[in-house]
């Protein structure tokens, strides 16, 4: 699962996965403050950045999920 990092209205971060991205979102892109080159290590950083902000998407995704059918599941049980 692909991410990327956008900047709403308000100015606040958010990482979304790719197909939730929108035209005309404020996205980062490769440019560091001091105007220097990425290096491979700042590479590196960003690729496990990333993939942990996708398996954070992924867990709260399952989480809500999980806790949506275990409701489901309780209201079934229920004496009437």
């Amino acid at each position: 699962m692909d991410a990327g990092i956008l900047k709403d209205k308000d100015g606040v971060l958010w990482v979304r996965e790719g197909r939730r991205l929108k035209k005309g979102d404020l996205v980062a892109v490769g440019e560091k403050e001091d105007g220097s080159d990425f290096t491979d290590a700042d590479e590196q950083s960003v690729l496990v950045l990333a993939e942990l902000a996708s398996l954070a998407i992924d867990h709260a995704s399952r989480t809500k999920e999980l806790s949506r059918r275990q409701a489901h599941s309780a209201e079934r049980v229920r004496p009437s």
